[in-house]
């Protein structure tokens, strides 16, 4: 028993042992063999895990990566500088899709401009 265990199945003859006690230290759902049979049936199974990023050869550890050079606004963006948070609450109001942080995407971006044009 752990915090990371998520359910503990047993017939629940003795409350009292060591398992018993940590779930519910845990706050960790136990459950009979009936009710996990239950329970088993609804199961879906996982995403396919991603492979494995390669590790690089003993030779490609010399190699450089080059970089992708990035690209300058064009002057007219370079001048209009947008608040993201402003960017966002707009791009939710018009139904585009936008995450709460990170890098707005250009089309979002560029959709604003244009509307603000």
């Amino acid at each position: 028993m752990s915090r990371r265990t998520a359910v503990l199945v047993t017939d629940g003859a003795d409350p009292t042992t060591t398992k018993a006690v940590a779930a519910r230290r845990y706050g960790t759902r136990v459950v009979s063999p009936e009710e996990f049979a239950v329970l088993v049936q609804y199961v879906q199974p996982a995403r396919p895990a991603e492979p494995a990023p390669r590790t690089p050869s003993p030779r490609a550890a010399h190699a450089v990566t080059p970089t992708r050079p990035r690209s300058k606004p064009s002057p007219e963006e370079a001048e209009t500088r947008v608040d993201p948070a402003a960017v966002r609450a707009w791009a939710r109001e018009h139904g585009l899709a936008v995450g709460v942080r990170g890098r707005i995407p250009a089309h979002v971006l560029a959709a604003y401009r244009a509307h603000h044009r």
